[in-house]
């Protein structure tokens, strides 16, 4: 009898046991669930960031396609001021022509014709110094649309790295996913084996007690 206790009393004692090993079974699962929204929690900041950087890329690149606009119009209005100054130039240069033919045809007023002429001449040095001034402004609007466009390559360049970057994170995210799913679904296969084996365990206990009431009765 007294044989037949021990053994109970070591049956109950490796069931203490298995029940502890549950216990701490599902306490590991809960902090590899915490550990599991603490990483989620950092890829979507991560996300967030992403989308920060590039709706400030999106706007910059609007900005310089705004800028070179401008420069283009610019451009423009520097061509068409150049155009008119070379007709005017021309002008000037026919008009230099009829006084050279008025200077050979009228002696008499020859001072008064070179003074025209220096006055026309004078005119044309400015415009020429104009004319050289807007081609050093069209350069100089030249050089700047180059900048520009280099500013905008750089962006779309990284642009084109956050978005790999992003693409790298999401494959990583997939794949932490699918093996986490996949050793949760090993832990719940393991957890439902050892629940099983508690409850043939209790069933057992269970036995050895009706045994032994019928003994004692």
């Amino acid at each position: 009898m007294e044989e037949i206790l021990n053994k109970i009393l070591d049956r109950l004692d490796s069931m203490d046991k298995r029940f502890d090993s549950v216990d701490a079974r599902f306490d590991s699962v809960d902090a590899r669930f915490d550990a599991v929204d603490k990483r989620f929690d950092s890829v979507d900041a991560r996300f967030d960031s992403m989308e920060i950087r590039i709706g400030t890329l999106e706007k910059g690149q609007q900005s310089l396609q705004i800028e070179q606009s401008d420069l283009r119009k610019g451009q423009h209005s520097l061509l068409s001021k150049q155009s008119e100054l070379s007709k005017g130039q021309q002008s000037l240069l026919s008009k230099q022509s009829e006084l050279s033919k008025g200077q050979q045809s009228l002696l008499s007023k020859q001072s008064e014709l070179s003074k025209g002429q220096q006055s026309l001449l004078a005119e044309q040095s400015e415009l020429s110094k104009g004319q050289q001034s807007l081609q050093i402004e069209q350069s100089d609007l030249r050089k700047g649309q180059h900048s520009l466009l280099s500013k905008q390559s750089e962006l779309s360049k990284g642009q084109q790295s956050l978005l790999a970057e992003q693409s790298e994170i999401r494959k990583e995210v997939a794949f932490y996913y699918g093996s986490l799913m996949k050793k949760l679904d090993e832990t719940k296969s393991e957890l439902s084996s050892e629940i099983k084996h508690v409850s043939n365990v209790q069933k057992q206990h269970q036995d050895v007690l009706e045994i032994l009431n019928e003994k004692q009765q």
